[in-house]
Formats: C-alpha cells, structure tokens, sequence
C-alpha cells in the first residue's frame, strides 16, 4: 500500500516533527511510502499562523510538490496535520481541494497536535475539511474540540510517544536511581519552547521560595523567542541569592542523544503551562519514560499524563509558590524514589513506542 506523508519534520524538533518522523520511519518498515516535509524552518511559527509573503511562496511550493507526488506515486493514503490557526485552517482547506481533485478517491487521514482545534478559523473552511476528511486522530479526547461537528467513525485516539534516540533502558533507569541516592545537588529540568505561556517563569520565580540545604541547577531548555525575555531571566535574581542555586540557559537543542543526557541527570522535569494551544507535551511523556517525576497544571491533556501525586503534581495554574512546594516533596530521596519508579511504570503501561504505533497503524490498514 501507498502512503503519502504530507506535513513537517526535524528540524526544529516539536512535539509535532518528531511524532511525524516517528510515525513514518515506522511505517516506512511495512508500507510503500513517501514524504513531503511541508516545514520551513525560517518560518516555522505554531503560535502565531499570521499571512507573510514567505508562508504564501512555502504554500505554493508545497501545492506544487503535492500535485506532482499524487500524479506520480499515486497513494492510496494521504496523512496530513492540520494546522488549528486562522490562516492554517485556510491553507489546509486549499490543499484538501488539491488533493480531492488530482486523488478523489484517496483516503485522507488527519492528525490533530493542538489544544484549540476548531476554536477559531473561518468557519466554512472548516466545515469543508470536516467533511473532506475520512479520520482525525486526535491525542486525547479532551483534546475534541468538535465531537459534536463529526461522526464517531471518523474519530481515533493515539497518544504521543518518543523517539527511539530518548528512551531509557532498565540498566539505564536503575544508574540514575543510584547516582541519584548519593548526589547532594538537585536537578530540576524546564523543556520545551521559552514562551511565556508555557511557564517557564513561573519555574524561575518558584526558586525564590526554596529553602534546600542542596544546590539546585534549573536547566532552561528551549527555544527563545524574545531575547529580552532571556536577558529578563539572567537578571531575576540579586547576586546574594544565586549562591544557593544556578540557572543554566541551555537554549535550542535539535540533538536527541543531548537531550537524553539531560533527562539521565533530571530530578523533576517541570511544565506549568497554560499555553491556549498545549495538546499532549511529548516532554512529560520524555520524562516519564525516563524515571522523572513531572509538576505540570491541569490543562490540556497534562492531567492525564500526570496522575497527581503518584508520578507528579499537578499544580494551578501560575502558581510559583505550590511549585516550590513539590519541589521540596521531592526533595526527600525516598519520596522521589517512589515517584520516579511510578512514572517509569506509566511510560511502560501506556506510552511505549510499539503499543502507541500499534494504535496508529490500525488506522491504515482497515
């Protein structure tokens, strides 16, 4: 069977390009298959979706690069993820109108990695893609914006996972438990894009109201989009008070062997996020896979990630203080044990590569 993958890929590495490579380098193994990378790395903008001349000139690119791959491939199967932004919803209607003309018996399956699907967008566009569309897979269904918009045949649900370059091996779990008995110092890992939203200040603040005898290093790992919001956290803080903890700003890293490096020395990963487009963080899944207990809010699909004091706290939303409080829960080594221990357990029973692609793979051989 043909299979035509038509969306983004790394670089950068979101939450959305790595699920994609997964999926097709998975699928890659069994099916005939190709892919249209439709990303640009200079444009490349999840929280904006605003119109500019170079995402105008990357559309009809990609239109041109979709016409010549159906006339010449000719798949059966068409995977695309829709954008949930103004001007994505319109994009994706115009590319489905290619699609149904040049392949009209094709099946078209869509996938859904944000938060606010259906939430904004001209409304007759999105009505068309509804139709238009055979399945959705959505990450979870809290994520289903519009249940009420689309028949249950069409709805799939298959969570994030990792990439393969991430995940922890038993021997590699138990270094980290025992390097962890014996180290003073405390590691708390924020990963994910320094966008306000996400809440990464919340994380720095939160520092303020520790008390640990042990050091604390906070890495700070992400993409930056506003450089003086990056100047604003290397100042937080007076001199006085950085003697008890250290704020590493380790910005973007595309590297997947580096970012594991980071997670074998995380204590607790943090994501306070309330950002209006979060869905299903593969960071918290990340952590979880690797013995990490995670403080996230209850937001998006955050809480049925994190099952509130078992393998993380969940937290309200911008609240430094309640962070700070589970910071020092976790700081008492055979607290954090049991956490780190429930986490690796939940990775293994629900978002482990194979269970999580033998979901996604029914979906295109029925």
């Amino acid at each position: 069977m043909k299979i035509l993958f038509f969306s983004s890929f790394p670089p950068p590495n979101t939450g959305q390009t790595l699920s994609n490579y997964f999926y097709f380098k998975k699928l890659k193994e069994k099916f005939d298959i190709k892919k249209i990378n439709t990303g640009n790395k200079s444009i490349l903008n999840r929280d904006s979706g605003t119109f500019s001349i170079k995402v105008l000139i990357n559309t009809l690119i990609n239109i041109f690069k979709l016409i010549y791959t159906l006339l010449l491939f000719k798949p059966k199967i068409i995977y695309l993820v829709y954008s949930s932004s103004k001007i994505g919803i319109l994009r994706d209607y115009v590319y489905l109108i290619v699609v149904r003309s040049f392949a009209p018996k094709i099946k078209i399956v869509a996938h859904i990695h944000s938060g606010n699907y259906g939430d904004e967008g001209n409304r007759y566009c999105l009505m068309k893609i509804l139709r238009m569309t055979d399945k959705f897979i959505f990450l979870s269904k809290k994520l289903i914006k519009i249940s009420n918009l689309l028949e249950k045949e069409k709805i799939e649900i298959v969570p994030n996972s990792i990439s393969e370059k991430v995940f922890f091996t038993d021997n590699e779990i138990e270094n980290k438990i025992k390097k962890r008995s014996i180290r003073k110092e405390l590691n708390l890992v924020f990963l994910g894009n320094m966008i306000k939203e996400k809440g990464y200040l919340d994380v720095v603040k939160s520092l303020k109201y520790l008390n640990l005898e042990n050091k604390i290093n906070l890495y700070l790992i992400g993409t930056w989009r506003n450089k003086n919001d990056r100047i604003y956290v290397e100042n937080y803080f007076e001199d006085d008070l950085k003697k008890n903890f250290q704020i590493k700003i380790k910005g973007t890293i595309n590297n997947q062997m580096t970012i594991k490096h980071y997670l074998s020395i995380a204590d607790i990963v943090l994501l306070p996020s309330y950002y209006k487009i979060e869905a299903f963080p593969i960071s918290i899944i990340e952590a979880l896979n690797s013995a990490t207990p995670v403080i996230g809010t209850n937001h998006a699909a955050i809480p049925e990630i994190i099952s509130n004091g078992s393998n993380g706290f969940i937290v309200d939303k911008q609240s430094p203080k309640q962070i700070a409080d589970c910071i020092i829960k976790l700081n008492e080594f055979n607290v954090w044990k049991e956490f780190a221990s429930n986490a690796r357990n939940s990775f293994l029973q629900n978002y482990c590569q194979e269970k999580v692609f033998n979901f996604f793979k029914k979906i295109f051989i029925e």
